[in-house]
């Protein structure tokens, strides 16, 4: 996966998800990790529950697009989906 900034970024947005005191991420991030979900589900004909399932299991979620926010919103929806499928492949969590 690409190199990224790590969430010591300044958060951008008004609203913030906080978990046990500590920032996990805010609303453009949410909104950006749904639409890239999604896109993956329907790329892969898979039902959205179980890409987000993939993805946090595998900790992809975690470690590589949520503190890669500020480099992946940068790029188009089909590039993100592209780069986190072939992450996926790469990671043995799609055949």
């Amino acid at each position: 996966h690409r190199a990224c900034k790590s969430m010591e970024a300044t958060p951008i947005g008004d609203v913030r998800i906080f978990f046990k005191d500590q920032f996990v991420m805010n609303k453009d991030i949410l909104e950006f990790l749904t639409i890239i979900i999604g896109a993956i589900a329907e790329r892969l004909d898979c039902p959205v529950r179980d890409v987000y399932r993939r993805l946090k299991s595998s900790k992809i979620l975690d470690d590589y697009m949520i503190p890669c926010y500020d480099v992946l919103h940068t790029f188009s929806i089909a590039y993100v989906v592209d780069d986190v499928v072939d992450f996926m492949k790469r990671e043995g969590v799609l055949p």
